[in-house]
């Protein structure tokens, strides 16, 4: 810092050059006495850094001042009075400083006889325009240089018709978008309006053609579209807004449907048909107008068409692009199925209950003691997720743990027309408890692999009882000249319950006696042979 006592005394200097000096404060009155001053040097310092900003009355007494040079420091914004005393001043440099704030009123008094005035490389600061007329108390004014900035053309046209502006070709445009990067004449000079850069009264972006899919999987969509003009101000952000509709009469913006996102959110809702969903958010393109951009868009459902489209944002507000419509994601396997058993006294009933619209309970029905029926509904379209090709019919035997068995195959159409399907499961065992599962599949790729939905839970149904199967020759043995004791096996294949046995006994004319042997019989059970016995008379 120069303290205020530092040049005391010399009233007779005439020069003074404190450049480079890595000078950040100036004190009050520190040029007081300098009131001969012609040249004032304060080039590459750190004037103004930490909001040290220089006093409104730092120069009010260097009345004599012809050359100020104030360039490459930290300046961002002046007193509008520090000039005002300065009538003799030709020349202010104040070029290289990170402007923040050019008032008009810093140039409007006292700068009568201001010839060259340099605003230059002003790459640091956030200046973007400089007020229309700011130079017209300038009447002396021959040289002014500007370049080195990207400014906010719209509404900078003015400074084309300052005549003592030399660097006309280094301003260049920041805004609009689709001047960015030409100077401020070639902007003005390409535009239809005369005298103007068009596009500045153009306040939203172009709106983005319809974009295409480009992959396409049973959950995502690849979407690329190409990018456009942020018009007035550049493009901000990109939202790809997606809907389940089948054409452009899709209605984006009823109440529901809106897509409504902040940066970096994707859906939440990975299930809401006919409604629109949350959207994705792509940041600012950073490439240039006209290139493709992609974003894959995932959580969709499989086997459902969508409607997409781009919603181009700028810092004033957004615009719809054109719909792409009729994408239909891909083929999935089926949705789980869901069943209850209930079981009655006749047969057993098994029904198929998720908390789905459409879907009708199957049942599983005795037949006859070889095999079941079973009846079953169509797959909800819902649960589809995709063209339905085959349905199974699988059997086990109950508590078994062996793999099931496909038993019934259904395909084609026809076959799978009706809305209850009926299978009769054949060459099974009588009296004996099954579990049955349905599943249904897809075939996402024409001759390609059967994509296979997971089998229903597994409903239990028990065929009818039948005749026991044959038994072996009993062993007789006398106990006295009335009695005899009959021993045998129980059959190895029973059938179901036995109810009753039947001992026949021929005599020697032929004649034969049956004895029923049931449970309230006199049974006898021998101990060592595990043999059913019985004693007749």
């Amino acid at each position: 810092s120069v303290n205020a006592r530092a040049f005391s005394g010399m009233t007779q200097l005439q020069t003074l050059d404190l450049g480079n000096n890595r000078v950040s404060v100036l004190a009050s009155g520190v040029f007081a006495e300098l009131v001969a001053l012609n040249t004032l040097v304060l080039r590459d310092n750190l004037i103004g850094i930490n909001s040290n900003v220089p006093g409104a009355n730092l120069l009010s007494t260097n009345v004599n001042l012809d050359i100020v040079d104030m360039s490459n420091n930290n300046i961002e914004a002046l007193p509008t009075t520090i000039f005002s005393t300065l009538s003799r001043l030709t020349r202010l440099d104040l070029a290289g400083n990170p402007w923040q704030d050019l008032s008009p009123a810093l140039f409007a008094t006292g700068l009568t006889s201001l010839t060259t005035l340099y605003l230059n490389t002003n790459a640091r600061g956030r200046l973007q325009t400089i007020a229309n007329g700011t130079f017209q108390n300038l009447p002396a004014i021959a040289r002014i240089r500007v370049a080195g900035a990207q400014w906010d053309c719209c509404g900078l046209e003015w400074l084309a018709d300052v005549a003592a502006v030399e660097d006309l070709v280094g301003v260049q445009c920041r805004r609009p978008a689709l001047a960015l990067g030409l100077s401020l004449t070639s902007a003005i000079a390409s535009s239809s309006v005369s005298g103007s850069v068009e596009r500045c009264a153009r306040a939203l972006p172009d709106a983005a053609a319809a974009p295409q899919a480009t992959e396409i999987t049973s959950s995502t969509v690849q979407i690329a579209w190409v990018t456009v003009h942020g018009n007035a101000y550049a493009v901000t952000s990109y939202q790809i807004q997606y809907a389940a509709c089948a054409n452009e009469s899709c209605d984006f913006t009823a109440l529901g449907r809106k897509a409504k996102c902040a940066s970096g959110e994707v859906p939440t809702n990975a299930n809401a048909n006919q409604a629109m969903q949350d959207c994705h958010f792509l940041a600012q393109d950073t490439t240039a107008v006209g290139s493709t951009m992609a974003y894959t868009v995932g959580s969709l459902d499989p086997y459902t068409t969508y409607c997409f489209r781009v919603l181009t944002s700028n810092a004033l507000g957004s615009s719809e692009g054109v719909p792409l419509c009729g994408v239909t994601s891909a083929e999935s396997t089926p949705s789980a199925v869901h069943m209850t058993l209930v079981a009655t006294t006749t047969n057993i009933t098994a029904s198929l209950t998720p908390p789905l619209a459409g879907l009708v309970a199957p049942t599983l029905e005795h037949s006859l003691p070889f095999s079941l029926v079973v009846n079953w509904a169509a797959l909800t379209p819902s649960l589809r997720n995709g063209i339905i090709t085959h349905e199974f019919i699988s059997v086990i035997v109950a508590g078994s743990g062996d793999a099931p068995v496909d038993k019934c195959v259904v395909t084609g159409s026809t076959s799978r027309s009706a809305t209850i399907r009926t299978c009769t499961i054949s060459t099974l065992q009588p009296a004996t408890q099954y579990a049955v599962s349905v599943a249904f599949a897809t075939t996402p790729t024409i001759g390609g692999p059967v994509a296979r939905g997971p089998p229903s839970p597994l409903l239990l149904a028990t065929t009818l009882d039948s005749a026991p199967g044959p038994m072996q020759a009993p062993v007789v043995n006398v106990v006295d000249e009335n009695t005899v004791l009959v021993t045998f096996t129980p059959p190895t294949e029973p059938n179901g319950d036995i109810v009753k046995y039947e001992v026949q006994i021929t005599d020697t004319d032929g004649d034969v006696q049956s004895r029923n042997i049931t449970s309230t019989y006199d049974w006898l059970q021998g101990e060592n042979t595990g043999l059913d016995s019985v004693k007749t008379d």
